[in-house]
């Protein structure tokens, strides 16, 4: 009537043997993340091209002097996932009107994330916009607002 507890189960000769559960080995994700100068240039290259296409999209003819910002202590990395993110800030200087003798600062803020999962020849690079000054929404909210996808090799 009595039910053998669990130890008695486990020593009784009659109940297979079960493999115990092991730890994933994480040295394979750990081996395929760039290195941090790596990434850093990558960013950059990425950077670089996320302020040139958004300012080409949204002020093509007044555009000048793009450049972007971001801090390289804030990287974050999603080894599951094999991406790596970090807090990106486009920005560009451009005329509200093409007779206009003043320019101003447009500003689009972002996350930019880096899929290196097909690593070493190709990087997955995506650019979501969460926010835009009010001269970038001026200039065009819909496509200061929109994502960036492109691949870098």
């Amino acid at each position: 009537m009595d039910s053998p507890s669990t130890k008695e189960e486990s020593s009784n000769p009659n109940i297979p043997n079960q493999p115990k559960p092991t730890k994933p080995n994480g040295s394979a994700s750990t081996s395929s993340r760039p290195s941090q100068i790596q990434l850093l240039r990558l960013i950059e290259r990425a950077a670089e091209r996320v302020a040139e296409e958004k300012s080409a999209a949204l002020s093509p003819n007044t555009r000048s002097s793009y450049g972007w910002d971001f801090n390289e202590e804030k990287i974050s990395y999603d080894d599951a996932r094999e991406i790596a993110s970090i807090e990106l800030k486009a920005r560009w200087k451009a005329k509200q009107y093409v007779l206009s003798l003043n320019y101003l600062q447009a500003e689009v803020t972002g996350t930019l994330y880096i899929n290196y999962a097909l690593r070493p020849t190709t990087y997955a690079i995506t650019f979501v916009p969460e926010k835009a000054n009010d001269f970038a929404r001026w200039l065009g909210e819909s496509k200061s607002l929109a994502s960036i996808s492109f691949n870098l090799k």
